[in-house]
């Protein structure tokens, strides 16, 4: 019989050595939306070397690395944590107890690594697809009113295996039943600006690459390269020139994208400082918006370009 979609489930746990998988690990489900791909390839390296009758000289399979996305309906959840933690390089500092409410997520230095793990199938006919030393590239938050608030994480990771075999040991613990998010849990609150926001899309990406030795075609890490780009772009409906008036200059302003559920699970994301581009009519069937972009800078009394409040209930 072969597999179907629906039989396809994700799951991950943070590692303590960058892509060894912990003993005996507690695998944090993951609530992904169809299509995700994590898969494990190879650069195809061709010889340069001329053979008779103009043929090539063969090629070879070098550098293996997993890459791919996993997508989720935006929930405040551990899989969730791990992934903004390693996206943003950053480790969330605890104000009570471990996962309380009102822990500090901020972009920082501190890489963090993950094994993912898919499982194909059902019962003694499943198999699994385990990449280890993971790490999130970046991710993109989006919405619109009346709309699902949706997440993307790019991945990249070394090398890993596909077997017939669960993990030694391995618990798999279900996501939190906490409320998945929609356009009616969204607040913004972007330098003074008060019109009907209707929707955004926050993201965050830093180039990172897998490292290679001699020996082996098998990533021994993944290091990471340039600064963090961070974004957010917004529309709302048009009501005058406040945007034109607030942010046609080039000092910075601080923005809150709060999603946050009525029984008070979620995120609250901080740009402390963000410049602004000119803003932008945009004609929809439904009426005339403005279009913002924002690019997130340093800031210095935060010491971080972006922050991440969790909010659990």
């Amino acid at each position: 019989m072969t597999f179907s979609p629906s039989d396809i489930s994700y799951s991950l746990v943070k590692e303590a050595t960058a892509g060894q998988t912990p003993t005996s690990p507690a695998l944090q489900r993951i609530d992904h939306i169809p299509n995700a791909s994590v898969n494990f390839v190879t650069d195809m390296l061709a010889s340069p070397v001329m053979k008779p009758n103009r043929a090539a000289g063969g090629s070879a399979k070098v550098k293996g690395r997993a890459e791919g996305e996993i997508g989720t309906h935006l929930h405040r959840t551990n899989s969730v944590d791990i992934l903004l933690a390693s996206a943003l390089s950053g480790v969330w500092t605890e104000t009570g107890d471990a996962g309380d409410d009102g822990d500090v997520l901020k972009g920082a230095a501190v890489d963090s690594s993950f094994t993912l793990e898919k499982k194909t199938g059902q019962g003694a006919g499943a198999y699994y697809t385990r990449a280890r030393g993971c790490q999130a590239s970046g991710f993109t938050i989006s919405g619109a009113a009346g709309e699902n608030i949706e997440a993307t994480f790019n991945l990249l990771g070394l090398s890993g295996d596909k077997v017939l075999t669960a993990l030694a040991g391995a618990t798999y613990v279900d996501s939190d039943a906490s409320t998945k998010l929609l356009g009616r849990h969204v607040t913004l609150s972007i330098g003074g600006l008060t019109i009907p926001y209707s929707t955004f899309e926050l993201s965050s990406e830093i180039t990172k690459e897998v490292q290679y030795v001699f020996g082996d075609d098998a990533g021994v890490g993944v290091a990471s390269s340039g600064s963090r780009n961070v974004a957010l772009n917004v529309t709302g409906f048009r009501k005058d020139l406040t945007p034109e008036t607030l942010f046609n200059g080039e000092s910075t302003v601080a923005i809150t994208l709060t999603i946050v559920s009525a029984d008070g699970d979620g995120y609250a994301f901080t740009i402390p400082a963000a410049m602004a581009n000119n803003p932008q009519d945009v004609e929809e069937t439904d009426g005339v918006r403005v279009s913002l972009e924002f690019t997130a800078s340093f800031d210095n009394t935060e010491q971080t370009d972006i922050k991440v409040i969790r909010h659990v209930a």
